[in-house]
């Protein structure tokens, strides 16, 4: 309790220990004033010495004038500034008084005496000095922590006896102006299943349920002013909650007013009090519900009863009450015995804890005798001990069994031998007088559970709403032939039955004469009929096929899938011939095939056809028909299916098929393009670098050099066209790439479209490939050319846009920043909205079969996106179509880094490297430029025979340049056997194929680079460089 109260008190005062954390600056300040002053002293001590030797001369040391210094350093700094100041004056008399000067070796022996006693004495001086110094600050801080220890020692006392005063409830200690809880008992850290420390941490509004927060504040103040008692609810760790009562009231607790809070967990208290309630709820609710009296007695007499009870008797509850058993009965009991005295038996029985039922004679208030039978038992009710008598009229059961012993003799046959359930019942109450083996049978119940109780009590009705019709027919008719009801059998069961009942005398009583018949089985085959028609019923309608009967030529039956595809209403498909909704072209096809099924011949179950629907549109349709007997006639039961989705599928995918056989035709031979077109461009830079411009054949040679260069760009066109080539990011304009485009466009674009072209003229250059750019704005205006077969005009328009926060809130994966737009418009019919939806889908297109292969807007989004651009379709029927493209500004740095400059020398080197390639063109390119550098060249011509001479000078080879396709065993295989044979091979891919992903493929191979055929020398050499200093490229090396 002590450590706690000083926490509390350092909290209060706000202020810290300084012994927590260490000296404080200004000690250190000090400290160091306490050194400077040693040093400062022991100069002044020899500059008074020095100065005093011009009067009495420099052979007198006079030594006892340097106490006076230490002396003066001790007392004010202390031991360390004494014995540091007593140093530095025994080192300065040594040097500078005592003979000879200007050296530390002392010849007289008397002069050693007189330093020596120096430094004895000014040691002796620093030690008294520093132990006085200690002594002082002990005495000082004994005396603070004397006065500390005193004030939190009382602090703890008095908050203990407070802690100590609650007992084991939750006691809780409260900051008043915000809640901050100061102390907490042992018994709130386990109600709470916070630690100690946790809760000295919290606010009482974490421990609050969230319901309660609303009046915390009130409910803090009125504690605060007068003190509280309430309920509300608290919170556990777990989020959990409980009930709790809480006692509160403020205190002033060293300067802070304090809330000190005694809290009560009252969840069993609650508990108890509900099931409390429930119980007397449910005892009330039985109690007036009871068919039978009930009545509570002490004492005294009656104290309550139900109205069953007394109207049993003819009294109010209000009469009933306060009166004893013996008012309601006769003086004496039909075996003569006099009722109080059997009463007093049974109720002194009862009370000691024997549980009595007997049969006994009450008395109506009119003075006439009735039957009844009684149970009487002892209660305990709020701490208090009753008697509880069940009175049930038992006049009615005794009139019934005197008439069924006087009418057994007559039915008992009938009544024993009858499979039905048969009862008789009183009309008055419906209380059973007798039933058969049929109705125990049905109902599960025995003779002696019925008899007696009515079908309410059993219960007989599965659903009692039944009962009050066929009461009232009963009451109405005096008769009733085979109604129909469900009863409940013991078990829980329900069964169908059929209820015949009649009305008949018995004693002048009116009675009830009922025959129960089972029909659950009846009910359960019709039940599963009706459960067999519905369910095919369920099929046919909701089915994804049509599905129909064709038969005379004719549709019957049909379910509304056929109304769907067919746009028929079910009411016109039944009334016109099955093949008007076939295809001309193919009617007499599934009029031949229907006839010959009928005829009994083997055809297809299954085949397709094309149909009309009623707005005149052809589409695909598959049947399936088998051969059935339709009421007595030749018929076919039909299921029909839509496919003109999958015909169009069909037809895209078998497009795409060719598509990608082109792709995969026009990259091989761009392979072959690029070995020949890097022989001429390889062996003309050569020469060019042999020649100087003056010299008779460069511009030849240059010009050779160009065409082998845009004959490169082509096969690389020719690559992006079948998709097998890696994007070439670089600072482009727009505006040059849209005016190429257009020279190519006015040769290609039929003359009734006219171009338009509307560019900025300060553009911002774009990081984009030039060619997949050059692809987006073909099929952009392929697309707007097919919406125009008439003519129109055709837009292309540039400008710089910002692209904004909240734009780019509503646009997903949209970075905000600068970008250029590049709009295509076209004045076509334009599209609807479910159209405009689906138009960057792959293989979505409006156009007919065979006309489109639904990739050209799949093919720009792709392109798109893979320049972190972000595109955007607005179109409307009948309003043209504008697709806008937003591409971001190329980086200025990123600008730079690809800005062209000078060529850098090329170095060479003394390496030796094995060059791989089938082409001996390629091959002997190679060997001249790597000798012409320095290098020393293997070749050769497959991936076995490099393998071979690697195995064989793999101490020698430096480096591999290998090429990616070739006859035999290829680049990829050969790459991979080199590793295995030297991890740590270095290998230069050099290839005209580049097909998507290749390069990353040989980079995770092995290989150090990959250098894209045709390249230029220097590139070569760079990268042969590079790789031998061990350099890895990701990306393959281009012009």
């Amino acid at each position: 309790m002590l450590r706690n109260g000083e926490r509390v008190s350092t909290l209060s005062e706000g202020g810290r220990d300084p012994h927590q954390y260490g000296p404080e600056t200004p000690e250190r300040s000090r400290l160091w004033l306490k050194y400077g002053l040693a040093v400062l002293m022991s100069i002044l001590a020899l500059a008074t010495r020095l100065s005093l030797a011009y009067w009495i001369g420099s052979d007198r040391p006079l030594l006892i004038l340097f106490h006076f210094f230490i002396i003066v350093t001790a007392y004010v700094g202390g031991l360390g500034p004494g014995l540091v100041s007593t140093v530095l004056i025994g080192l300065s008399v040594r040097y500078f008084v005592l003979p000879p000067v200007h050296t530390f070796s002392i010849e007289r022996p008397a002069d050693l005496v007189q330093w020596l006693l120096l430094i004895a004495g000014g040691t002796l001086i620093s030690v008294l000095s520093g132990m006085l110094h200690r002594s002082r600050r002990a005495a000082k801080g004994s005396e603070r922590l004397q006065m500390t220890d005193r004030k939190r020692a009382n602090e703890a006392w008095r908050r203990y006896e407070l802690l100590a005063g609650h007992g084991r409830d939750i006691i809780l200690f409260l900051r008043r102006d915000d809640g901050c809880i100061l102390e907490a008992n042992l018994a709130a850290t386990r109600a709470y299943g916070y630690t100690r420390d946790e809760l000295l941490s919290m606010t009482l509004h974490q421990l609050r349920a969230p319901q309660t927060l609303g009046q915390l504040a009130d409910q803090m103040a009125e504690a605060d002013a007068h003190g509280v008692l309430l309920e509300t609810v608290h919170r556990r760790k777990d989020g959990s909650t409980f009930p709790v009562e809480i006692s509160s009231r403020g205190e002033t607790l060293n300067e802070i007013r304090t809330i000190i809070s005694v809290v009560r967990d009252i969840t069993e208290r609650k508990k108890v009090e509900e099931e409390l309630r429930e119980k007397e709820y449910k005892y009330r609710a039985l109690f007036e519900a009871a068919n039978d009296g009930i009545f509570l007695q002490d004492p005294t007499g009656f104290v309550d009863c139900n109205e069953r009870g007394a109207s049993m008797y003819g009294l109010t509850r209000e009469e009933v009450i306060g009166r004893s058993p013996a008012d309601l009965c006769p003086e004496r009991q039909p075996d003569g015995r006099l009722s109080l005295e059997v009463a007093s038996e049974k109720i002194r029985a009862a009370m000691d804890g024997e549980p009595q039922s007997f049969e006994w004679q009450s008395l109506r208030a009119d003075g006439v005798p009735f039957d009844v039978e009684i149970n009487l038992s002892r209660v305990e009710l709020r701490g208090s001990a009753f008697l509880q008598a069940i009175v049930r009229d038992i006049a009615d059961r005794k009139r019934a069994e005197e008439a069924l012993r006087a009418s057994e003799g007559r039915f008992r046959l009938a009544w024993e031998t009858s499979p039905d359930a048969l009862s008789i019942s009183s009309l008055k109450d419906g209380t059973y007088l007798d039933v058969n083996d049929g109705y125990t049978f049905l109902t599960g119940y025995s003779r002696e559970e019925v008899v007696g109780k009515s079908a309410l009590e059993i219960p007989f009705w599965a659903d009692v709403r039944d009962r009050a019709p066929f009461a009232a027919a009963l009451a109405r008719q005096g008769h009733l032939r085979n109604y129909e009801t469900k009863l409940r059998r013991r078990d829980g069961e329900t069964r169908t039955i059929l209820i015949s009942a009649g009305l008949m005398r018995l004693n002048g009583d009116r009675h009830l004469l009922a025959v129960t018949k089972d029909i659950e089985d009846i009910k359960q085959a019709e039940e599963a009929l009706r459960a067999s028609e519905e369910k095919y019923r369920y099929v046919v309608e909701n089915a994804n096929d049509a599905i129909f009967i064709a038969q005379d030529g004719f549709v019957k039956f049909p379910n509304s899938r056929l109304e769907a595809i067919s746009g028929y209403s079910l009411e016109e498909l039944t009334q016109r011939p099955f093949l008007d909704f076939v295809h001309p072209e193919d009617r007499a096809t599934v009029a031949s095939m229907h006839r010959k099924r009928m005829e009994g011949e083997q055809v297809p179950t299954m085949y397709s056809f094309r149909g009309i629907t009623k707005s005149g549109e052809t589409i695909w349709l598959e049947i399936s028909s088998v051969f059935r007997m339709w009421e007595g006639r030749a018929a076919s039961l039909n299921f029909m299916r839509d496919i003109t989705q999958e015909k169009r599928l069909e037809s895209q995918l078998i497009h795409a098929h060719k598509m990608e056989a082109v792709g995969t035709l026009a990259g091989g031979i761009a392979h072959d393009f690029n070995n020949l077109l890097q022989a001429v461009s390889g062996y003309a830079e050569l020469l060019l670098q042999q020649t100087s411009e003056g010299d008779k054949g460069f511009r030849a040679l240059r010009e050779i050099k160009r065409a082998a260069s845009r004959g490169g760009e082509l096969t690389r066109q020719l690559l992006t066209f079948s998709r097998k080539v890696e994007p070439q990011l670089r600072p482009v304009d727009l505006n040059i790439i849209v005016s190429d485009v257009r020279t190519l466009l006015e040769r290609t674009i039929p003359k009734m479209i006219q171009i338009e072209l509307h560019l900025a003229s300060d553009l911002n250059l774009v990081n984009a490939d030039s060619s997949q750019i050059e692809q987006v704005l073909m099929n952009l205006v392929v697309n707007g050319r097919d919406a125009m077969p008439d003519g129109g005009t055709l837009s292309i328009h540039t400008s710089n846009i910002t692209l904004d926060e909240p734009y780019c809130r509503s646009h997903q994966d949209v970075v905000p920043g600068e970008y250029v737009l590049l709009a295509v418009a076209d004045t076509g019919f334009g599209m609807d909205k479910e159209t405009r939806e689906h138009v960057f889908d792959p293989f979505f297109t409006t156009k007919e079969v065979g006309k489109g292969s639904g990739l050209g807007l799949a093919i720009v989004y792709g392109i798109v996106k893979s320049h972190q651009g972000h595109v955007l379709c607005a179109s409307y029927p009948g309003q043209g179509t504008v697709i806008e493209i937003y591409l971001p500004v190329v980086e200025r740095a990123l600008m730079a880094s690809n800005v062209s400059i000078a060529p850098t020398p090329l170095h060479g080197g003394d390496e030796t490297i094995l060059l791989v390639d089938d082409d001996a063109s390629i091959r002997d390119l190679g060997e001249q430029t790597l000798r012409l550098y320095g290098y020393t060249v293997i070749s050769a011509p497959d991936g076995e025979s490099a393998l071979e001479v690697y195995r064989e000078h793999k101490n020698r080879i430096d480096m591999v340049i290998l090429d990616l396709i070739m006859p035999g065993m290829g680049g990829a295989l050969c790459l991979q056997a080199l590793v295995e044979i030297n991890p740590k091979v270095k290998v230069l891919i050099a290839s005209g194929y580049s097909a998507e992903g290749e390069h990353e493929k040989a980079i995770a191979s092995g290989a150090r680079a990959f250098l894209q055929k045709p390249y230029e020398l220097h590139e070569m050499l760079e990268a042969v460089r590079r790789a031998l200093k061990g350099e890895s490229h990701q990306e393959p090396l281009r012009a």
